[in-house]
């Protein structure tokens, strides 16, 4: 999914950029993250992204993310498509739609009847959806809120971020 989302994301880039303009950002961010499964824990994290604002004022982008839950303990990776309009000259709201995968390793041992070890490790994979406010602070950085919700694991996040313009 995630090689479908960035190939049309690029695509779509492309097409829109002949008469738009194009920018990129790193943004840095922190937030509360939870779920029914999972008690309410911190999270940090960073994106990196590009998009392309037509003259209308809405605009299209892809991000790459990671976060960090947990005191740092667990880590998880993903890809975004951001789509959003402009409210006025320094302020907008988006829409994210992606996908997040985290690496998990945990051992289990057995006691009874006998002693035995077993090792589980791979990759969890989860769709996700958020929204989001961004509100310019100078032409080259600006402050955002947003909320994100994972669809398999039903991590709910809240999140405040600063970023640059480049």
């Amino acid at each position: 999914m995630k090689k479908r989302v960035m190939a049309g994301a690029l695509t779509l880039s492309a097409v829109l950029a002949a008469q738009a303009e194009a920018g990129a950002y790193i943004e840095g961010r922190v937030g509360i993250a939870g779920s029914p499964a999972l008690s309410s824990t911190e999270t940090v994290g960073a994106a990196i992204g590009f998009e392309v604002v037509n003259s209308s004022g809405t605009f299209l982008g892809l991000e790459l993310v990671g976060d960090a839950y947990n005191g740092f303990s667990a880590s998880v990776a993903g890809i975004n498509l951001r789509a959003g309009a402009s409210l006025d000259d320094s302020s907008r709201i988006f829409l994210t739609l992606g996908e997040a995968w985290q690496y998990y390793y945990y051992t289990q041992t057995t006691v009874f009847p006998f002693i035995s070890t077993t090792t589980y490790s791979g990759y969890q994979y989860d769709a996700l959806a958020g929204v989001g406010f961004q509100k310019d602070l100078s032409p080259g950085s600006y402050v955002s809120v947003q909320y994100q919700h994972a669809f398999d694991t039903e991590i709910n996040r809240a999140m405040v971020g600063i970023g640059f313009k480049f």
